[in-house]
């Protein structure tokens, strides 16, 4: 009966197939972060540039609009595949979202919404604040940069946008170190 033995010359080899083994799935997650970075900066330029020629065209935000009237306003200048009056029973946003620890769950469903021509969902659509002006908030949307696939997770692939009368401003407050890390890289901040 004949022995197997890994000779000398094996190892390194093994070594070296791990160490390739390794980086090949970090290589994995550099690309998906690099697509997921595209599609954010993607999405919120088409929704900079919508809401601001919604702007000319005289249609903006106004205190205490609907949730109807405000996602015709936030949608008037996009190319959008489909418009839901419920996001998650309509196929607008996943089924199941999470916040930032990955296992607290929250759902979008009861808001409308819509997907835009590039796949990306938005949802979180309420009516507009009472006091909306240039310096307050007027409406918080949700968006999902690569629709239904996973993780769904917020500050992954869920992102959330302030839109203000006058302008779009990107979440990411300093203490939220998750969502505030990734936005701040994906607009090149360090």
């Amino acid at each position: 009966m004949r022995k197997h033995r890994i000779s000398g010359f094996f190892i390194p080899i093994l070594i070296v197939s791990g160490i390739l083994l390794f980086e090949s799935s970090s290589f994995i997650k550099g690309i998906n972060y690099l697509i997921i970075k595209y599609k954010w900066q993607e999405t919120f330029s088409q929704l900079t540039s919508a809401y601001t020629m919604t702007m000319m065209d005289y249609k903006t935000l106004f205190p205490s609009l609907d949730q109807d009237e405000a996602t015709k306003v936030i949608s008037y200048n996009l190319k959008l595949k489909k418009s839901c009056e419920n996001s998650v029973n309509e196929g607008c946003w996943p089924k199941r979202s999470y916040y930032a620890d990955g296992k607290s769950e929250y759902n979008l469903g009861v808001y409308p919404g819509f997907i835009m021509d590039n796949g990306v969902m938005v949802s979180g659509i309420q009516k507009t604040t009472p006091s909306c002006s240039t310096y307050i908030i007027c409406n918080i949307i949700s968006i999902d940069v690569n629709g239904n696939n996973g993780p769904n997770t917020f500050g992954q692939d869920e992102f959330r946008i302030y839109y203000y009368k006058d302008r779009l401003i990107p979440y990411y407050p300093g203490e939220d170190r998750v969502a505030g890390y990734t936005i701040r890289h994906f607009l090149n901040m360090k």
